[in-house]
């Protein structure tokens, strides 16, 4: 096939409706209130690049299994890789996640969530815990506005409870199109995303 017909036909295939669909998630950073319905499974890639402030850039890839233990209750495993610099990709962590919704949807003024993640280190990374307090709230159809609370801590330094969070702002465009902006405060440093 010749190579200036090889992007239309990715473009067709990307866009061709398939017969499984993950939940959508409409954030890259905020979790958003929903969780699987019960006996559900979910397996999903995460590949992320981004740059240290030694100018040094890193890759990082999760795997997740997620599991609806009831239809409020999703249980979820990860396995993290790394890659820093020139150093060889390696497993960094695995993380054990665990989201609880409070009310059933829209029974509220917000969806209430509670999440709370162990994360496991891996050659010399340390452990660390968060929970987060997820408040979402739905406006029509297509737009939602969501609100991170978070303490985390590395377990083993002795250390305070880290405090941060992070908002976004959704607009769905299409059934598989979402446009958002999230801003991101925690470890000393504010992100806009």
């Amino acid at each position: 096939m010749p190579k200036n017909h090889i992007y239309p036909l990715i473009l067709l295939l990307a866009s061709a409706p398939t017969g499984s669909h993950a939940h959508l998630r409409d954030y890259l950073v905020t979790r958003g209130y929903w969780t699987l319905s019960q006996g559900r499974v979910e397996s999903e890639v995460y590949n992320d690049f981004y740059d240290k402030d030694s100018g040094e850039t890193v890759y990082v890839n999760q795997t997740e299994v997620e599991y609806g233990v009831t239809d409020r209750l999703t249980l979820g495993v990860y396995g993290v890789w790394e890659k820093a610099g020139a150093v060889p990709i390696e497993y960094a962590k695995t993380k054990f996640e665990a989201r609880y919704r409070l009310a059933e949807y829209q029974r509220m003024i917000v969806d209430p969530a509670l999440y709370l993640e162990y994360q496991l280190g891996a050659n010399g990374r340390p452990d660390k815990v968060e929970a987060k307090l997820l408040l979402s709230k739905d406006f029509g159809t297509d737009w939602n506005v969501t609100f991170n609370g978070i303490l985390e801590k590395s377990r083993g330094d002795g250390g305070e409870w880290e405090r941060g969070f992070t908002v976004g702002v959704a607009k769905v465009l299409t059934y598989r199109l979402t446009t958002g902006l999230e801003f991101k405060s925690g470890e000393g440093r504010t992100y806009l995303i």
